[in-house]
């Protein structure tokens, strides 16, 4: 169930931490799952559509990445939080954010690099807000392959 949605400027830290905490922050019910859709905003005037024929055997995300926050889920097949963008950036994503400077903790631990399912990354319970929302927001300018406004959109959904 859709509990928010909006829209922030891609600098503003301070928004992008609430979207995060919403889904990681302390005093979270763990009985019901959480996530948080955010992705930078296409400029509509400058942005082509692919082909669909191409889109359907080619290998690769959206053109502007679409980052999702989960939190830890308990139960039969426990999970840890999670962070992970889908994008058009290639093989080799995190590579290419590391060569951007744009590096995650060494405690975060790499799940999947796949050009199409995306960069996945498992976030320790205990991982700081601000960075966690700092990296997406800076990997999502890394590999960002479309012309975009200064915004971005943000879905938070909740199934307690």
């Amino acid at each position: 169930m859709l509990q928010d949605a909006g829209r922030f400027e891609a600098v503003d830290t301070a928004a992008a931490e609430a979207v995060v905490s919403a889904v990681l922050g302390p005093g979270r019910v763990e009985s019901g799952e959480r996530w948080a859709n955010l992705t930078l905003e296409i400029d509509p005037d400058r942005y082509v559509e692919d082909n669909v024929l191409f889109s359907v055997v080619a290998a690769r995300g959206p053109s502007a990445p679409l980052a999702t926050v989960t939190a830890a889920t308990a139960g039969k097949r426990p999970q840890a939080a999670a962070v992970g963008i889908q994008h058009r950036a290639g093989t080799k994503a995190l590579e290419q954010l590391n060569e951007a400077g744009v590096r995650q903790p060494e405690i975060w631990r790499l799940v999947q690099d796949h050009p199409r399912r995306g960069l996945v990354m498992a976030v320790p319970a205990d991982a700081p807000i601000a960075e966690v929302a700092g990296w997406l927001l800076e990997a999502m300018a890394v590999l960002n392959r479309a012309p975009v406004l200064t915004g971005v959109t943000y879905e938070v959904y909740a199934t307690d």
